[in-house]
């Protein structure tokens, strides 16, 4: 995978390459909550991942031999890992758009992690709110909130049992439905907060804290913005903001109004991208 997002003909330096690597890891390692139980096999990966890592760390350790285990350890580790069962109901949304799947398949095959890809595309394509009066608008998210809640709860229950109970005996109580659940969960927030006067286009922009966190890791995983592969996904499941298609140059205008904002917020702390993002 890691070689893919190198040129044909000449592969990046070991410390470039390390450090496309240690994006990978950390957007794996700070996503662990979210993943439920990790397997196994996994976790194996993601130990060895870890320690091959650390050796690369130094200089002097960091050697061609190293960092080709490295790699293999953490393709092996997105090939093992169960993300298509977390992100199921995207894979079935993207399944009958053959250039979203292209555009989709394309980052994940260049390393990056596919969760934070899906909730950088999700955010962005959260329901418009619907033309009604304030006070049905009102009345319709103070339900659907009720809702989120209550599915929440339900959630934290199933995903208790299916802590305390094994599952050959009691396969009930799968954490596929705890997924399953939260996700439910996660599209009613996304309604509630299209239906919030508060929140509308003319008072406060769209939130994009998810879509750029995916956006700079791409970055941080390939060398390069991948804005074309973003674009590609959200022309083919038909997502608009304000009426327009979002462009590749639509996303590089996020992007640099990003950096203008960060640029010239004093209060803004400093740190790891990749670890603030998903905190």
């Amino acid at each position: 995978m890691c070689s893919k997002a190198a040129s044909p003909g000449r592969r990046p330096p070991l410390r470039t390459r390390w450090n496309r690597a240690r994006a990978r890891l950390l957007a794996f390692l700070d996503d662990r909550e979210a993943r439920l139980q990790d397997s196994g096999t996994v976790t194996e990966l993601l130990a060895s991942s870890q320690r091959w890592l650390s050796k690369g760390r130094r200089s002097e350790r960091l050697t061609e031999a190293v960092m080709n285990r490295l790699e293999h350890q953490l393709d092996q580790l997105w090939t093992v890992d169960d993300w298509k069962t977390r992100q199921k109901n995207f894979m079935i949304r993207i399944n009958s758009h053959p250039k979203v799947v292209e555009a989709f398949d394309g980052l994940i095959a260049l390393g990056c992690y596919p969760d934070i890809i899906v909730e950088g595309v999700k955010e962005v394509g959260h329901p418009v709110p619907p033309s009604a009066s304030a006070a049905v608008r009102q009345r319709a998210r103070r339900q659907i909130q009720h809702l989120s809640y209550a599915l929440d709860d339900l959630a934290e229950v199933n995903a208790a049992a299916a802590a305390r109970w094994p599952p050959e005996l009691f396969s009930v109580f799968h954490v596929d439905l705890t997924m399953f659940l939260r996700d439910e969960v996660q599209r009613l927030n996304e309604w509630a907060d299209a239906l919030d006067l508060r929140l509308q286009k003319d008072v406060h922009p769209r939130r994009l804290t998810l879509f750029l966190a995916a956006v700079r890791h791409t970055k941080d995983v390939t060398g390069a913005y991948r804005d074309n592969n973003f674009a590609q996904i959200f022309d083919g499941l038909g997502v608009t903001v304000a009426g327009e298609l979002v462009s590749g140059e639509t996303i590089r205008k996020w992007r640099q109004r990003d950096r203008d904002a960060n640029r010239y917020d004093p209060w803004k702390p400093l740190g790891d991208h990749i670890r603030l993002s998903w905190r």
